[in-house]
């Protein structure tokens, strides 16, 4: 991706004002393709988005909001990914235009069983729809992840109040695979011992009625949540992955990850994040001042 200065990024959003309705600012680490399909997806032509602009890490965009707070006859809005602060239960940040996403991160917007069958079926260009969905047994394609990340999400939040040094969203679930009838697919007994190691350092640390403990409450706090675990995981390291790899080996996908996420987007459900869906209305229309 191409990096820009903080003025090379004011120019830009100058120059394609006669082609943006509304000014959108992400952290560097989106795509900005699949933003930029998303929130015109949202608008359905009622405005438009020709251009998304990436302003760096996610603290350079709430910076830049902060920066941004008086009134102007700009529409604009600020995104930042969920991350762990949905899952911790930390306040939405009070700045008018900032809306921060109720998902784990920009690519968890566009997973969902509807854009994983579109996919597949434009890679199989002589099956239908619903022989390719039997055939894949999409159904049990995605209890298999839930069974399996599930599990991984509670530890993982887990680790990351009690010891911030264990690698948990960052580690690509690519690893946790394993070859089963000539097919790579989510092992079951890596993610068990990949669970047990995390769960032996934190035993280290806090004990084992601690860890229990901590363990029971995350899971109660997820399912207070109301949000599908592929959507609290990390997309990019953990579900992507896992799709893009069920997809090249069962429907003859032969893209790159990149490009399956933007495909997604372009057939994905837009109502996965109700939240970030209104606020992007609401700020095509210059009434997006604060989250709910």
């Amino acid at each position: 991706m191409i990096s820009y200065s903080q003025r090379a990024i004011s120019a830009l959003v100058y120059l394609f004002r006669p082609f943006n309705d509304l000014d959108v600012f992400v952290e560097d680490e989106a795509s900005r393709n699949l933003y930029e399909v998303l929130i015109n997806r949202i608008l359905e032509r009622r405005a438009t988005v020709s251009r998304v602009f990436q302003l760096g890490p996610r603290q350079a965009v709430i910076h830049a909001c902060e920066a941004d707070q008086s009134p102007r006859d700009r529409k604009r809005i600020y995104i930042i990914d969920g991350d762990y602060e949905i899952l911790d239960g930390v306040p939405h940040p009070r700045l008018k235009h900032l809306c921060r996403l109720s998902v784990y991160s920009s690519e968890n917007l566009v997973i969902s069983p509807e854009a994983l069958l579109e996919v597949a079926y434009e890679c199989n260009p002589n099956e239908g729809r619903d022989a390719l969905s039997n055939r894949l047994e999409l159904d049990a394609f995605f209890t298999n992840l839930g069974e399996h990340l599930h599990r991984l999400l509670v530890i993982y939040i887990v680790a990351h109040r009690h010891d911030d040094t264990i690698q948990t969203m960052g580690y690509n679930a690519t690893q946790l695979m394993e070859k089963r009838d000539a097919r790579l697919e989510l092992s079951s007994d890596k993610v068990t011992t990949r669970i047990g190691e995390i769960r032996l350092r934190l035993e280290a640390i806090k004990g084992e009625a601690e860890v229990q403990r901590a363990i029971e409450e995350a899971s109660r706090e997820l399912e207070a949540i109301g949000l599908h675990f592929l959507h609290l995981i990390s997309g990019k390291t953990h579900v992507i992955p896992l799709i893009f790899h069920f997809l090249h080996q069962c429907a003859s996908y032969r893209g790159t990850s990149r490009e399956l996420v933007l495909r997604m987007a372009r057939h994905c459900n837009i109502g996965i994040d109700p939240e970030f869906r209104g606020a992007v209305t609401q700020a095509s229309r210059g009434e997006y001042q604060f989250a709910a």
